[in-house]
């Protein structure tokens, strides 16, 4: 699966520039028109792309996370975490929660809001490898990384939906 980290200005609310921030993006292609694409979007299909910039940002804290993830794959058992924004930039709160298991990941906001966005934690683990690498070396250059994920191109087409293909 093909994804892009970057560096971009920041700017705050009041329009004064902060520095860069690094940014992800999926490069895959999608046929989603703007209705689905809204509807996926409110359905937080990407939401994990929002929030790796905003809470693993310091090479420490992706560390964690990713200790946490290698202990659910090796025990088979879900984990809760709260991860606290270190950067402080995100607009919804300070805190994001999530629900890691050996299938899959879930993401929440607040303590109100239920568990959504699931990605594969197997396509967690490979991303954050990937972005803890990038963060590391120190480039504001942009890198194209190619993430070994067998990706259900079908269902990310039509849904936006990150899933293994299935043999």
């Amino acid at each position: 699966m093909k994804m892009s980290f970057r560096y971009e200005i920041f700017y705050e609310d009041e329009g004064i520039e902060q520095g860069l921030f690094p940014v992800i993006d999926c490069c895959e292609q999608h046929s989603l028109t703007q209705e689905k694409f809204f509807h996926s979007y409110m359905n937080k299909n990407f939401i994990y792309i929002e929030i790796i910039p905003y809470w693993f940002y310091f090479l420490q804290s992706i560390d964690v996370v990713l200790e946490i993830i290698k202990n659910v794959f090796s025990s088979k058992i879900e984990k809760e975490i709260d991860v606290p924004n270190e950067i402080n930039l995100h607009p919804v709160g300070a805190n994001l929660y999530m629900k890691i298991t050996p299938i899959e990941t879930s993401f929440k906001l607040s303590q109100k809001e239920d568990f959504s966005g699931p990605i594969p934690t197997e396509f967690l683990l490979l991303l954050l490898q990937a972005w803890r690498e990038y963060i590391e070396s120190g480039t504001e250059e942009t890198w194209e990384v190619d993430i070994p994920f067998d990706l259900d191109q079908e269902l990310y087409r039509e849904h936006a939906l990150i899933r293994k293909k299935q043999a």
